[in-house]
């Protein structure tokens, strides 16, 4: 998983599980790396964090979590007074 850093995320990520470990960080990004079997659970605090975290493996989680993004992104095309 990458987070990126921006003015409005300068926390620290939340630890999702014990093996948590940051594994690289560049100016404006860290990579964490974890073990776990993977439930639903998992997906809120993905979520939750929209545009500032990145699932960069299983492939497969990174598709599902681009896949709930963009419907939910879906739900605001076209909705007035919403600018990008």
């Amino acid at each position: 998983m990458r987070k990126t850093s921006t003015s409005s995320s300068t926390q620290p990520v939340q630890t999702f599980q014990h093996s948590q470990r940051e594994i690289a960080s560049g100016e404006d990004w860290t990579d964490f790396e974890y073990w776990l079997r993977i439930s639903n659970d998992f997906y809120t605090p993905l979520l939750s964090r929209g545009p500032i975290i990145k699932v960069l493996q299983p492939q497969w989680l990174a598709e599902e979590i681009r896949q709930q993004l963009l419907k939910a992104a879906g739900l605001y095309e076209g909705a007035e007074g919403i600018s990008e």
